[in-house]
């Protein structure tokens, strides 16, 4: 259902590389890797010491850069490109 098998190495160099992931800031991307890994908007903000505010405001940003409205939408531009990497 997540990503959190997945090495977090694995997401963070897909999320350098690989576009459109790689066009959003590194904030950005370190949001959705934890939204790809199962973590509530309140537990991201904990997690990296920021406030819920801002975790709603970097999530807003990246979907917006990212031309999606919802999680689902993360999801499958993640699968798509993990697909991608294996053929």
């Amino acid at each position: 259902r997540h990503f959190q098998e997945k090495p977090t190495s694995d997401l963070a160099s897909l999320f350098a590389t690989r576009k459109p992931l790689s066009a959003l800031t590194l904030r950005e991307q370190e949001v959705c890797r934890h939204i790809l890994g199962g973590f509530s908007s309140e537990a991201i903000s904990q997690a990296l010491g920021i406030s819920l505010h801002s975790i709603l405001t970097y999530r807003k940003r990246a979907y917006e850069r990212l031309g999606i409205s919802s999680q689902s939408e993360l999801f499958a531009i993640v699968l798509r490109l993990l697909t991608c990497q294996l053929h």
